[in-house]
């Protein structure tokens, strides 16, 4: 004889501090994102500001990051995307439970 099938469901509760700890981790690596960007920025206006100095610093090769910022903001968006997502849906979920006990 089988096994009754183990089902689970969470509750609106259960899903709101989910979506919490998501947010928070997402906004995180958003943050990280956001500075490695910055970072591959610095580098390429430093070095463009420096060949208009010198001659000798448009040998200098591209930043190894420049090739992969198109991608870099293509993921920042998405995350941005899912963020805001994530947090329409936790106001919903929050107004729904308003008043209510946490069981």
């Amino acid at each position: 004889m089988p096994a009754p099938q183990i089902s689970l469901h969470l509750t609106k509760f259960e899903q709101i501090e989910i979506l919490r700890a998501e947010i928070e981790a997402r906004e995180d690596e958003l943050k990280n994102m956001d500075k490695s960007v910055r970072e591959i920025l610095y580098h390429y206006e430093r070095q463009k500001f420096l060949q208009t100095v010198h001659p000798l610093f448009m040998q200098l090769p591209p930043h190894e990051g420049l090739a992969t910022l198109p991608q870099l903001n293509a993921q920042r968006d998405a995350l941005r995307e899912a963020i805001d997502s994530m947090l329409g849906t936790l106001k919903l979920l929050e107004s729904e439970t308003a008043g209510q006990a946490a069981p």
